[in-house]
């Protein structure tokens, strides 16, 4: 949905955060809570300024992960607060680092968008690709799934 009423969308974002603590599989305690409040203003200040092509904020995607990990997994509340904060961390680091487990799928792979190029990577390969100059995002699957290990990193 592309809001352009800010007012409005804080409204929304507000109503779909209450919808995330609602459809927890899991009791969520006093403290889950405040962990998955943290993780959401950090998520929210983190992608403030970030809109997606369609003109949506872009923290409507990590909230959707999180409903995900809560109502179709049933995860605790600190996989919850994962999910939220999903994106924080590659959307600021200075290097990206992908490792793929397997190969038994189709479709997917990792569309580097400057570049133009999809890349998908044997099993046991690793791509290591700078940010934000080699900005990234995973292909649907086809078929069968597709374990990758996916880590960031900073300069010290």
């Amino acid at each position: 949905m592309a809001v352009k009423d800010i007012d409005l969308e804080k409204k929304v974002l507000a109503k779909e955060y209450k919808e995330l603590l609602k459809i927890s599989y899991q009791t969520l305690s006093g403290d889950d809570k405040k962990l998955i409040r943290k993780a959401f203003n950090f998520a929210v200040d983190a992608h403030e300024h970030q809109r997606r092509i369609s003109g949506e904020a872009y923290i409507f995607h990590p909230i959707a992960v999180a409903k995900i990990v809560a109502h179709e997994i049933g995860s605790d509340a600190i996989s919850i607060a994962a999910a939220l904060i999903h994106d924080v961390v590659e959307d600021n680091s200075n290097y990206s680092i992908t490792l793929a487990l397997n190969n038994e799928f189709t479709g997917g792979g990792t569309w580097y968008h400057r570049q133009k190029t999809l890349i998908k990577a044997p099993t046991g390969h690793v791509c290591l690709f700078p940010m934000p100059t080699h900005r990234h995002s995973g292909r649907y699957i086809d078929s069968g799934t597709r374990y990758i290990i996916v880590s960031f990193c900073n300069k010290a």
